[in-house]
């Protein structure tokens, strides 16, 4: 992350797991959900709110995971189980 050192990660490799919370970038406002729908367009499914499912089409764009600590080099985070593309924007860890 710009602007950030290697000081900003200091001690995070003692935690098991961080929250990142990341910006969904690349859904446009027309891709934007408030309704219900079925998860992944899967018609087997039913339809329930975007607030209960992991879409990315959210109105506010924001995405947490829950990622388990790889380790710390320097201003490097490795982390496994992030919900996210690669070059999505990370927000902040927690």
């Amino acid at each position: 992350v710009p602007g950030f050192t290697a000081e900003s990660l200091t001690g995070l490799d003692a935690f098991s797991h961080a929250e990142v919370v990341c910006l969904f970038d690349r859904v446009r406002d027309d891709q934007i959900t408030r309704d219900a729908r079925r998860p992944r367009g899967n018609p087997d499914w039913p339809c329930v709110g975007i607030f209960a499912q992991r879409g990315k089409n959210r109105p506010n764009r924001l995405g947490v995971s829950v990622c388990r600590v790889l380790g710390v080099e320097g201003a490097a985070l490795e982390v496994e189980g992030l919900d996210a593309i690669d070059g999505t924007p990370v927000l902040d860890i927690k």
